[in-house]
């Protein structure tokens, strides 16, 4: 049997049931926000949202990269540490991540800044390189935020880690929607604000991470062990946010920037999937690391998480495959209703990873094995890769999606043969 510390304390027990309620609701609120603002943003017609996209989706990738995977590794030994009463060692892997994102942000900021024109014009776009020029000014700001988060999680403050999300999520949307609405400056307009609100929002989330952390003095500091385990995390992480950008720059090169339109309008109804699986393994997370920890069995813990995720994902997978053609036209305008084969295959993709890829990672990751799962990851990319150029070589939106289904199929039957070689649950 399972026999985490909380489930032996009723009072904590209530107190974390009480924190995914409130964190769901904030989280689904959350979503919801950012999903509206790309509705607004649809309306400025496909090339416009084309750029916003690709924009955004670039400021996110890189925003990846800059967080070396530190935030999920920040997580793990935090939760771990204090899973042994160790509250020092906590605060050093905080001090010790903060170090190493203040200083990797600000290189990949400043790198963004100085090649905006040479990356806007190598993918085509030469118009996007005051947008690049732009969000490299948040870059900081947006990975401070995601390691708040990260601390806030691995010190089970679940609500919150939430409110840490939606405090940048809701500022980013005030400032995006005063942008279009009230300037009326465009897709220009929208990038500064929503520049302004990750900036914003991070100035809050770091003063909040200090005080919860209670780390007294900002002093830089290096944890060797903590840099170790984060090393194989870093490099998947760069590898998966490094890909995700080249393929979306592939498919504008070759297919245009309609293509990309349509496939990020897509992208955005079928990433609703993982609104509900991406709240239930933020908390999962922690769990099973103070587990391992201590030496428990999270084999119940997990067997309920996969009963509970085939009901919650299954259900939104089959109707967006169902109705794609009418949601499309429905939410995002008749414009972008050749999106809708594409959401037919991105739903059953983020169907399949929420389900078989996300719940054996985190396990192999919370268990240590982070060098097992980076080479998952490249196994993934290598699968993916392969099969856009082998089997779709028209490089379209479709395509892409097909591609992405493949490379997750492989991911799924590795992360599963490996869970099941280690013995993990």
């Amino acid at each position: 049997m399972c026999t985490l510390s909380f489930v032996k304390n009723p009072k904590l027990t209530r107190s974390i049931i009480t924190s995914i309620s409130l964190g769901t609701s904030i989280a689904g609120g959350t979503k919801l926000l950012s999903f509206i603002l790309k509705i607004l943003v649809s309306r400025l017609g496909v090339i416009n949202f084309s750029d916003y996209y690709l924009s955004t989706s670039t400021f996110s990738g890189l925003t990846t990269i800059t967080a070396l995977g530190i935030p999920m590794s920040t997580t793990r030994y935090v939760s771990f540490f204090l899973g042994k009463n160790k509250s020092k060692e906590a605060r050093d892997i905080i001090m010790s991540a903060l170090t190493i994102v203040l200083i990797s942000s600000s290189v990949v900021a400043i790198a963004l800044y100085v090649g905006a024109q040479a990356l806007a014009n190598r993918v085509g776009t030469p118009h996007a390189a005051i947008y690049f020029r732009i969000l490299s000014f948040g870059l900081t700001g947006a990975t401070i935020t995601i390691l708040a988060r990260a601390v806030f999680l691995g010190y089970l403050r679940i609500r919150l880690a939430y409110a840490t999300e939606a405090v940048e999520v809701s500022v980013k949307f005030i400032f995006t929607l005063g942008g279009l609405l009230f300037l009326q400056w465009g897709v220009i307009g929208a990038i500064i604000r929503y520049t302004t609100g990750t900036l914003l929002a991070s100035f809050i989330n770091i003063a909040v991470l200090l005080r919860t952390s209670h780390i007294k003095r900002l002093s830089p500091k290096f944890e060797i062990k903590f840099l170790k385990f984060a090393l194989p995390v870093s490099a998947s992480e760069i590898i998966t946010a490094a890909t995700s950008i080249f393929f979306i720059y592939a498919v504008r090169s070759h297919s245009g920037a309609e293509t990309i339109g349509y496939y990020g309008a897509a992208l955005s109804l079928a990433s609703l999937i993982h609104i509900v699986p991406q709240m239930v393994f933020s908390i999962f997370l922690p769990i099973a690391s103070a587990s391992f920890a201590k030496k428990h069995v999270i084999g119940p813990i997990y067997k309920t998480l996969l009963l509970w995720l085939s009901i919650v994902v299954l259900t939104p997978t089959v109707i967006l495959y169902m109705t794609s053609p009418k949601l499309i036209s429905i939410v995002f305008g008749q414009s972008y209703a050749l999106a809708a084969p594409i959401l037919s295959i991105l739903a059953i993709a983020y169907g399949l990873y929420a389900i078989f890829v996300w719940p054996n990672r985190q396990v192999l990751d919370m268990a240590g094995f982070t060098q097992e799962n980076c080479l998952l990851t490249i196994f993934r990319v290598i699968v993916t890769i392969t099969s856009l150029y082998l089997l779709f070589p028209e490089f379209d939106g479709i395509s892409l999606a097909k591609a992405t289904l493949i490379g997750w199929i492989g991911e799924a039957i590795g992360s599963l043969l490996l869970v099941k070689q280690k013995q993990l649950i």
